[in-house]
């Protein structure tokens, strides 16, 4: 069902990836398999940020975090802050953007977890050109660009160059 509701969601029929990814979520967590049931809170908070829903994303969101946590999977940890912190972003929460993208950076440096890490950056940059604490931002599109390259994240490191022009343009 999982891979289904990716297929809906990548065609654009979000109505159907919706229904889907719930009911996967309903059927792993009756056969209770908590690691499907973290990335299934991933791929639906996703869904509902991208959607616009961003009440419903950060409660599904927050929901697989607080699993991720307890079944101790780092990765998914770090992705869910990654994507906690868009949602806060989204709101203009500041200050919870700041502390959950900061967590982020943490925890996937320290599981390696380069995609995500540049991921982290890269929100932070955006938080930083938010709020024009344009220096912040400058740092931040530096690492996040540093860390692109040694992944060989060519996408992310072009996304990191870009934020880090507007930041040298907006001071």
């Amino acid at each position: 069902l999982q891979n289904i509701a990716v297929v809906h969601h990548e065609e654009g029929a979000y109505r159907e990836a919706l229904d889907t990814y719930q009911e996967a979520l309903s059927l792993a967590e009756s056969l209770e398999q908590p690691g499907r049931v973290v990335q299934l809170c991933g791929n639906l908070g996703n869904l509902y940020r991208y959607l616009g829903d961003l009440s419903a994303g950060l409660t599904v969101i927050e929901r697989g975090l607080k699993l991720a946590r307890e079944e101790d999977n780092p990765y998914m940890v770090g992705l869910l802050l990654v994507l906690l912190g868009d949602v806060h972003l989204a709101n203009e929460r500041w200050d919870l953007a700041e502390e959950a993208l900061t967590e982020a950076v943490a925890v996937t440096v320290a599981s390696e977890s380069s995609t995500e890490e540049v991921d982290a950056r890269l929100g932070l940059t955006h938080l930083h050109l938010e709020t024009r604490a344009y220096d912040l931002a400058r740092e931040e599109a530096t690492r996040a660009h540093e860390a692109a390259r040694r992944a060989e994240l060519r996408g992310h490191e072009a996304q990191a160059f870009a934020l880090l022009a507007a930041a040298h343009g907006e001071s």
